[in-house]
């Protein structure tokens, strides 16, 4: 983890270049099912007002 900013163009693209060598998950996540399940989270967790 970086804690101290780019010092340069250079820096940072070695930086991604770096990312991308790692290992990863095969496919993107789907994100529409993601953003659902955070809705029906904040939904159960509001309160009556906020669901009328």
């Amino acid at each position: 983890m970086r804690t101290e900013p780019f010092s340069s163009p250079a820096e940072m693209e070695e930086f991604f270049r770096a990312c991308d060598a790692l290992d990863g998950p095969a496919s993107e996540p789907d994100w529409n099912q993601h953003l659902k399940t955070i809705d029906a989270s904040r939904r159960a967790g509001a309160g009556e007002s906020a669901r009328s």
